[in-house]
């Protein structure tokens, strides 16, 4: 009977393999949360008390996955006492500069957070590539590949770094280029980015895109008293990669002096009456010569100095004719309004998304940052792309009353080399506190698990690994309860 029983098991697993086969498991990177790093100014005694604090806060912040650690009393208390959790520490420079990297006691650490109920993120962390493209001055896009050294790259993986999150920037090298390009990224478009990416087995997808809030205050000619009404063709003209269409033609949202407000940049102690003409595009407003256009017009009602100007900057070829348009504004005044807000904010903007590779779209956060330095808003993306990481990959240790037992099968066990393997691997895991053997039948173990979290928890830490794999039927759906089979 127990050989019937054994057989029948075999061949239950030996069906289920073919549904790992063909499962599609990302992978993960295991970071370094024991240590801190400081800079410093020299080595005497005042500078290390207050770099191990600082180290230990970097460490916390990691640890715990909430980039801000300050309401937390029993965080201070820590940081307050760093010197008892200290292991090691040494010196050393680069580049100049003398840093102090302190080693931390992170078992001794955990059992404080696990005390005090606090939340507790492992060393296993998902992977993330991130699209990135930025416009110059001259209009100029460009994707920011993992090969350049300059101050986009040096901010992104310093934030990453300090926020314990994997992070990689595109190769574009050839199969690169084959895919995607600097229009496919500043479109943000989710999906080509997540299909150029495939490539790289990440777990979450990140795309921005940066700019110069360009605007400018767009202003109405104010006729001296007693002058003749203007003639058509010198009015204002907005003109737009469609056509050029006079001023009258937009919304009466004048102010009292005759204005349109677009927005008011940094150049509020510039001539504000001076008229100017511009050509809004995505992502920004670039400006255009006004004098040349107010000056001698062509049969459009632009000058052919300002035309050349509008072709050079992409708009057609030098033979196209643009013709007035009146059909109605191009813009609305809560979009000249949305302009406005922007550019009071900041000096520049970064729309961007983020969300899991090959996911729902649902499952998609997109939103837009607004400053006066580009690199704060790429600190700004990644500090927000570990919040949500954090979130949802932290454990919150429950009290013993709630804590949860659980039964897990593991296959391909073939020795007890292998059992050992998987029985300290579960548990490291942060979300175990215990892990005891329950029954052996062949070539699979079942352990039984203490979890200080929940089982969606645990799913989501076994998700990170490819080392633990959930068995899957013929048509590739998970089996019911925790079965998995050991990869290693």
């Amino acid at each position: 009977m127990v050989a019937k029983i054994k057989n029948a098991f075999g061949a239950w697993f030996l069906g289920c393999l073919l549904g790992v086969m063909a499962l599609n498991s990302h992978a993960s990177s295991t970071i370094n949360i024991n240590t801190g790093k400081v800079a410093v100014d020299d080595r005497n005694s005042r500078t290390q008390r207050a770099a191990t604090r600082e180290a230990l806060s970097q460490l916390l912040v990691k640890l715990t996955g909430q980039g801000d650690i300050s309401g937390y009393q029993a965080l201070q208390a820590i940081r307050d006492d760093a010197n008892r959790y200290l292991r090691a520490y040494r010196y050393t420079e680069e580049n100049g500069q003398l840093y102090f990297v302190a080693e931390f006691d992170r078992k001794q650490l955990e059992s404080v957070l696990i005390r005090e109920r606090l939340p507790i993120w492992g060393d296993r962390r998902p992977d993330a590539l991130l699209w990135l493209a930025v416009e110059n001055e001259q209009g100029e896009r460009r994707i920011v590949d993992d090969g350049q050294i300059n101050d986009y790259t040096n901010t992104a993986r310093l934030q990453a770094d300090v926020r314990g999150v994997p992070l990689t920037l595109p190769l574009m090298d050839l199969d690169d280029a084959l895919r995607i390009n600097a229009y496919d990224v500043w479109g943000l478009f989710p999906r080509q980015l997540n299909q150029a990416a495939a490539r790289y087995n990440v777990d979450f997808v990140l795309g921005a895109r940066v700019y110069r809030n360009r605007t400018r205050e767009i202003v109405f000619p104010t006729p001296e008293p007693g002058a003749q009404p203007a003639e058509d063709s010198t009015q204002p003209t907005l003109v737009t990669d469609t056509g050029a269409e006079s001023m009258e033609a937009l919304p009466d949202a004048t102010s009292p002096a005759g204005k349109l407000i677009v927005d008011s940049d940094a150049t509020s102690g510039e001539d504000s009456s001076q008229e100017e003409v511009f050509t809004l595009t995505e992502g920004g407003v670039q400006q255009i010569d006004a004098n040349s256009v107010l000056g001698q017009q062509n049969v459009s009602g632009i000058s052919n100095e300002a035309l050349s100007k509008l072709v050079a900057s992409g708009f057609g070829s030098i033979e196209q004719t643009i013709e007035p348009v009146y059909e109605g504004p191009l813009f609305t005044q809560e979009e000249f309004s949305t302009l406005a807000a922007r550019a009071k904010k900041g000096r520049y903007s970064l729309d961007f998304f983020y969300g899991p590779a090959n996911g729902a779209s649902s499952e998609v956060i997109h939103d837009t940052l607004i400053g006066d330095e580009p690199n704060e808003l790429i600190a700004q993306l990644i500090i927000r792309y570990a919040d949500y990481l954090g979130q949802n990959y932290a454990i919150l240790p429950t009290d013993a009353d709630s804590e949860q037992l659980i039964e897990l099968s593991v296959g391909n066990l073939h020795d007890l080399r292998g059992y050992v393997a998987v029985q300290q691997y579960l548990q490291a895991l942060s979300v175990t506190e215990s892990v005891t053997l329950v029954r052996q039948q062949g070539t699979v173990s079942t352990f039984g698990l203490r979890l200080l979290g929940s089982e969606r928890d645990l799913r989501a830490v076994l998700s990170l690994d490819n080392r633990l794999q959930p068995l899957r039927d013929a048509f590739g759906q998970p089996l019911e309860g925790m079965h998995y089979f050991w990869s290693q």
